[in-house]
């Protein structure tokens, strides 16, 4: 008997789109499979909509998030609720090909992959799929490894078929960023995973110059290599020292154009030097910078927030006072008002974006004792220019 399917449907405001991406899933010939539909506190008639559906079609399932928590945390609902050893994250306003998905599902099965990516993502506008531009997965015939995130090859792993083994193998995608999809290509990658491409695949992309998608809003407000370096986060322990320094002295604020931005420095690290250095993370006594740095990651993402701050106080004292060491003292600073850990970078960024510097939150870690001054003096600094 084939492996159960489960396709995993993240809801936002999408009450225009659903039904179609839906039923692209039912006109694809496939067996044994479920559709997990979670809303992610739409404020539209998403939620009427899925339940017509689901009225509809048994192989429906729903569930709801009371607020809005990202598209992370909605895949995370989804994968946790759902009974299929194969699954596949569809974005509410896409559409697959009648064929693709059916051919990955065998494809994956025959090579024994743990994961399998589209060969071709058409961008469309409209409801018109004839005018569209093709981006290629062109590693063909062999797997796809971490580097190639970096080698300008230009791999997606957004929309992609992986087994539930591989996904508990690597975790869940990120909540506490929006670059969820990107971050988790990474650490699925880095987690030795096969991923292979399959040829003559593809899915239809919509874009809507009307709706901007989430990528796109985050990337007009100057938000994309701030958002980028929170993803390279997941897999510091990869980079070289002479890479996390660059990183480091990067200005994570103000590079986020098309033609200067993380991405883009990250690629030209690893065209010019070796970029990637497989090492385990762990904290040292070092106060070289980029292992010094090494301390807080491995800190914060154990929540030890008072020891993490510690180590940005260290980073500041050996005039390390970049723009990323004051981002990450804030972090710390808010975890230790006892923020919900999800929701730190949020409240750094309303905080750095000037949205929120009368909030409890900076009322909390301002009357701690911290160097409270230099922060502020940062703030305002850095957001005048």
């Amino acid at each position: 008997m084939k492996p159960t399917l489960s396709i995993i449907m993240p809801c936002y405001n999408c009450q225009d789109t659903l039904e179609e991406a839906v039923g692209s899933c039912f006109a694809g010939g496939l067996d044994n499979f479920e559709i997990v539909m979670v809303d992610d506190g739409s404020t539209d008639a998403t939620r009427e909509v899925m339940q017509e559906l689901a009225d509809r079609h048994s192989e429906i399932k729903l569930f709801y998030h009371d607020k809005n928590k990202g598209g992370g945390a909605a895949r995370n609902t989804g994968i946790k609720n759902s009974k299929g050893e194969l699954i596949f994250c569809l974005d509410s306003d896409n559409i697959l090909d009648p064929n693709s998905l059916r051919e990955m599902v065998h494809f994956l099965l025959e090579k024994k992959a743990d994961g399998v990516v589209f060969y071709e993502r058409r961008f469309f506008h409209s409801k018109s799929k004839k005018m569209f531009t093709p981006h290629f997965n062109t590693i063909l015939g062999k797997p796809i490894i971490i580097d190639n995130i970096f080698d300008r090859s230009g791999i997606l792993l957004d929309n992609f078929l992986f087994t539930k083994e591989s996904f508990l193998k690597t975790s869940q995608y990120p909540e506490h960023h929006g670059f969820d999809t990107q971050s988790f290509e990474m650490r699925y990658l880095s987690a030795g995973n096969l991923v292979l491409v399959c040829p003559d695949t593809f899915f239809y992309h919509r874009q809507n110059s009307s709706e901007p998608s989430y990528f796109e809003r985050e990337f007009n407000k100057g938000n994309f290599s701030v958002n980028y370096y929170l993803a390279i986060e997941d897999i510091w322990g990869l980079l070289s020292s002479y890479a996390k320094k660059e990183i480091l002295a990067y200005d994570v604020f103000k590079n986020s154009s098309l033609k200067e931005n993380l991405s883009i420095l990250l690629q030209d690290l690893y065209s010019e030097k070796n970029l990637l250095v497989a090492q385990d993370l762990k904290v040292t006594a070092s106060d070289r910078p980029s292992e010094l740095y090494d301390n807080f990651i491995v800190n914060y993402r154990q929540k030890k927030y008072s020891e993490a701050l510690d180590v940005c106080k260290r980073l500041l004292e050996n005039k390390i006072d970049s723009k990323i060491v004051y981002f990450s003292l804030l972090r710390s600073s808010v975890g230790l008002s006892g923020s919900e850990s999800n929701l730190i970078e949020k409240h750094v960024m309303e905080i750095l974006n000037g949205l929120a510097t009368e909030s409890k939150i900076l009322n909390k870690w301002y009357t701690r004792n911290l160097t409270a001054f230099k922060i502020v003096q940062f703030i305002q600094k850095l957001w005048k220019k």
